[in-house]
């Protein structure tokens, strides 16, 4: 074994594979550093919109009726002059003074191209979003 002032052979060995293999592992993480900084700016924008307090308070104290469910649902479904742009877009309307009317057991379809509001119309529906003005209501009871 060759030892040279308190050095042997292994150890210069070691130190010679752990300086080649840090620097392999170093060049090929820098291969991915333009993907980091992308990921890195849409967490930034998953987390604004996460962060965005809700229009709508699910722990409000609702009026004593409102969770009356009764026997005589027909599922009459009524947008009355609904006006909706999304927060993210306040320059652009996807509804303006939207009025219609889906009768009980009528069977529809909404078609449009892209960005016409079909999932729009769904979203609102749901509550997932309260339009700007107007009302929707469900057998003439307001869905709020």
């Amino acid at each position: 074994m060759l030892k040279v002032d308190g050095l042997d052979g292994e150890k210069v060995n070691i130190a010679v594979f752990a300086i080649v293999f840090g620097a392999f592992g170093a060049g090929q993480a820098s291969a991915y550093g333009p993907d980091a900084s992308k990921g890195k700016r849409a967490a930034i924008k998953i987390f604004r919109v996460t962060e965005t307090p809700s229009q709508i308070n699910a722990m409000d104290d609702a009026p004593e009726d409102a969770h009356q469910v009764t026997e005589a649902f027909r599922g009459e479904i009524c947008f009355h002059d609904v006006w909706f742009r999304y927060p993210t877009r306040p320059n652009q309307w996807i509804f303006k003074g939207l009025t219609l009317k889906i009768n009980p057991m009528d069977n529809i379809a909404i078609v449009g191209e892209s960005g016409q509001g079909k999932s729009t119309f769904i979203l609102l529906l749901l509550r997932f979003y309260e339009p700007e003005a107007g009302l929707i209501t469900i057998d003439g009871v307001d869905i709020k």
